[in-house]
Order: structure tokens, then C-alpha cells, then sequence
């Protein structure tokens, strides 16, 4: 498959936070081997789809392993939709899961358009993503557009007037606001006054609803059949981090499709990007391994004064315990520090209690003790459940024995046999 540019940004996104602090002199590393197959679209009728496909994994065991459709413009530059499903898959190795899914696109659109099957993980770190072909969409409603490739932003108050596109993560300070100017068309016969509404998520928790201050709610007018520019102040995220803001217009009778663009706030963050266990259970005294994929800046953007790429010290506290809730290990607390061989940190520990689906709390703190990133990761473990996982010692117990249970029937089934001849 042919990677489009509006996924290459995509996955450069989720992977900037890395390369952009941080030069590794490695070889190639796997660091998860998800992937998306079989993807195609078993029916269509008018804008519902209906979706099949396979979520496959070769290597370690991996949980938080999310699904998603996105439907794009031709040259795949623009989101034009994304429908992120519920659910939340864990993967043992080598292990294959089956889905059918229905997509309903936007009502309001017209045209031909691109559509994908996208995985990821709930840090928004990418799997895999699958072509699912051109798809042809006719409206049913006569609705209200906004037209994704007229929208820039502007930094409020840069002297430079510098435009940025939506999908661009032009970084701002605490202090500065965004402005979003875009054309519209309204394809109805009526005035139209809309509200601007917003979502703001964390860009490595899709999904995650992040505090939001600012923004204009102040209704915009459009005449009826005309096409028209607006522009409105956007809010902002509470902390330094990166965010995908989700913006359209609606009066609760119309609604406008949905734009989607992506900003940073500087400042020190640092984001946990994956997290794989190289078992799924685990017998009291067994030794594992856990491999964390994280990252953190100090706020060295593009806009930004700080030119440094020193990355800040951040510390790393980790608890794992079972499905009874006892705790697996003795907690982890310790510094990351960045192994120049390798983006992940192999962290090894000892169990001591059986640990049948593992559960995981990892969280990464600044200097000061501020909280810059938190993730749970759950683990099914597919091994017997009520039969405990045989080590190679008792194995070669049960089968010496076996040997030796063997033997002695086959001893007295011969001496049965001689004095019955005499």
C-alpha cells in the first residue's frame, strides 16, 4: 500500500516527539508488529459501510490496541471524517482477531473520497494502516460546509502574520491564542446562525477529553445559498502537550462537518507511547521483561526561543499486579534515562506472585514531581486458566515419573506372566 501524505503526517506526528529531542545511532529495532489485513468493504449502502478485516500480532504481547475508519479527501491531505470505535483489543503473540464494523459517513458531503482502516494503540502510537479505496458519497441533507482546504491558523498578535495549515502543529506558548479563519458554503435555501463547538483531545490519547480554556461561542450569520469566510478565536489546552482540536458549527438543527487540526503548547512534557511485557503470565519467581517506548521534550519547537535539545530528567514510577489485584513486583521508581541503542527501555523484573492478566500503571513525572504523563495497560493472558503454565523442571519431573510408572507395569506384568507359565 501506498502511504498517503495525510498519513505520513499523521505518523510523523505521533513520532516527532521522539526524533525531534533525540538521535539514535541503532540499528533497526522492532518496536511492535500490529498490523491491519484482509480489509475490505462487504457492503455499502448510500453512506453506511460495512467493514471487515483482521488485527494481527508476530511478537511480545500487546494491549490498548485500538481501531479506527478515516475518510479523507483524494489527495489525502485533509480529514474529512474519523469515527475512533470503543473498543480496546489486547494481542498475545503470533494471535489474529477477526472484526466486522459499520462506518456511516457525514450525511452533508458530496464526492469522491479516500477511506482507511487505521490501528493504533491508546497513546496514538500507529500499527498499521490499510487503503480501503475511493469511496463515492451523495448527500441526503442539503447541509453546511466548511471547506477543509481554504482553513489556516494564525498565531493572535504575530507580527509576522505567519499562516499555518491545519495539520502543521504550529506551537504556541501558555499566553498566545489561535486564530482559524476557513470559507464556508451554505448549500441551503435559509439564513443559518451557527455556534462554533469544540473538542479538544490529548494527540497520544485519542479519545481523551483534555481541559479547555478560551474560544469564541458567539454565533456566526450566514446568508442563505452563499459561500462565506468566518474567523474565530480557538481555545487551548491546559498544559504543555500536544492536541488534536475537533471544530465545527451547529444551531441543533444543522450541523456543519467536522474539521480536525493539531497544535502544541511548550513546556516540558514527556508522553508514554507504548508498552509491551514479553509474556502475558507469569508463575511467582519468574523473570520478565517490559519494554516502554516513551518520550519527552524540554519545549524546543519551531517558534520557540529554546534551542537546546537536551532533553529534561523525568522519572519513571510503574506498578504491575494481577487480576486479583495483588501486586506482581515490587514497584519500579527510577530515572529514564535514553539508551542510544534503542528508542525503548527494557526495564527487567521478578515476579512474586502468579500474575494471570497483568495489569500496568506507569507514570512519568518532572523534577518537581508534576504528573506529564499516566497510562493503565491491561493484559489478557491466553494460557489455560485453571491449569498453571508448566516450567521445564516440573515437566521433566511428571514425565520421569510417567517413565518410571511405565516401567514397573511393564516389570510386573512380565513376572504375572512367568508364574502363570509354570
Amino acid at each position: 500500500m501506498n502511504a498517503s501524505k495525510f498519513f505520513l503526517i499523521s505518523s510523523i506526528l505521533s513520532l516527532s516527539f521522539l526524533v525531534s529531542t533525540f538521535a539514535f545511532a541503532m540499528d533497526s529495532v522492532t518496536v511492535a508488529t500490529v498490523n491491519i489485513v484482509n480489509a475490505k468493504i462487504v457492503s455499502q449502502d448510500k453512506n453506511v459501510f460495512n467493514i471487515s478485516f483482521d488485527l494481527t500480532n508476530r511478537e511480545r504481547a500487546q494491549t490498548g490496541v485500538k481501531y479506527s475508519v478515516r475518510l479523507t479527501s483524494l489527495n489525502s491531505k485533509y480529514l474529512i471524517d474519523e469515527k475512533v470505535y470503543d473498543e480496546s483489543v489486547a494481542l498475545a503473540e503470533n494471535s489474529k482477531v477477526s472484526k466486522n464494523i459499520i462506518y456511516k459517513a457525514p450525511e452533508q458531503i458530496n464526492g469522491t473520497y479516500n477511506l482507511y482502516l487505521v490501528s493504533n494503540n491508546e497513546s496514538n502510537f500507529p500499527f498499521g494502516v490499510a487503503s480501503l479505496g475511493k469511496v463515492v458519497l451523495q448527500s441526503s441533507v442539503k447541509g453546511f460546509e466548511i471547506v477543509n482546504d481554504s482553513c489556516y491558523l494564525k498565531v493572535e498578535g504575530d507580527k509576522t502574520n505567519t499562516h499555518y495549515s491545519l495539520d502543521q502543529s504550529v506551537d504556541i506558548s501558555k499566553e498566545e491564542m489561535l486564530r482559524l479563519t476557513c470559507n464556508t458554503i451554505n448549500h441551503s435555501s435559509n439564513a443559518l446562525s451557527l455556534i462554533p463547538t469544540f473538542k479538544t483531545e490529548y494527540t497520544f490519547a485519542p479519545g481523551k477529553v483534555a481541559e479547555e480554556t478560551g474560544g469564541d461561542l458567539m454565533p456566526i450569520s450566514f446568508k442563505a445559498n452563499k459561500s462565506e469566510n468566518f474567523s474565530i478565536l480557538l481555545p487551548k489546552g491546559a498544559i504543555p502537550q500536544f492536541y488534536n482540536l475537533n471544530i465545527s458549527l451547529s444551531n441543533g438543527s444543522v450541523t456543519s462537518n467536522t474539521i480536525s487540526m493539531h497544535y502544541i503548547i511548550r513546556g516540558v512534557s514527556a508522553v508514554i507511547q507504548n508498552l509491551s511485557l514479553d509474556k502475558d503470565y507469569y508463575e511467582a519467581g519468574d523473570n520478565g521483561e517490559l519494554a516502554l517506548l516513551w518520550s519527552a521534550s524540554n519545549g524546543n519547537f519551531a517558534r520557540s526561543d529554546i534551542k537546546n535539545a537536551t532533553p529534561p530528567t523525568v522519572n519513571l514510577a510503574l506498578h504491575i499486579q494481577n487480576d486479583s489485584g495483588r501486586e506482581c513486583i515490587n514497584p519500579v521508581s527510577q530515572t529514564l534515562k535514553r539508551d542510544l541503542n534503542s528508542p525503548q527501555t527494557k526495564i527487567p523484573f521478578t515476579i512474586k506472585t502468579t500474575c494471570k492478566n497483568p495489569s500496568i500503571s506507569a507514570v512519568i513525572t518532572d523534577e518537581a514531581g508534576n504528573t506529564l504523563d499516566q497510562k493503565n495497560f491491561a493484559f489478557k493472558s491466553v494460557s489455560d486458566k485453571n491449569l498453571k503454565p508448566i516450567n521445564k523442571t516440573r515437566a521433566t519431573l511428571i514425565i520421569v515419573l510417567l517413565l518410571v510408572i511405565v516401567g514397573l507395569g511393564i516389570y510386573f506384568g512380565k513376572k504375572k506372566s512367568t508364574k502363570a507359565t509354570i
